[in-house]
């Protein structure tokens, strides 16, 4: 059985399954990219929180020792 003994419709059918799965496929592949793109961002946001919440510890011990240094100077200034 060969195409040109097919009815027409079955031809039509077949060709608009086709096109339809080249749809699908194309849409398919740009979820893939998209996803990629997504999960790159959450990767470079992610190391991004992390850098920043270290700087924010380092920033909060800095200042615990300069409130600490402040209270023996202000102590050394009433001797």
């Amino acid at each position: 059985w060969n195409s040109r003994s097919r009815p027409h419709s079955a031809r039509l059918a077949m060709s608009s399954d086709a096109a339809r799965h080249a749809q699908l496929e194309a849409k398919l592949d740009s979820l893939a990219s998209l996803r990629q793109e997504v999960q790159r961002l959450y990767e470079s946001t992610r190391a991004e929180l992390y850098a920043v919440r270290e700087e924010v510890t380092r920033e909060r011990r800095a200042r615990v020792a300069l409130g600490a240094e402040n209270a023996r100077l202000q102590e050394w200034n009433r001797e």
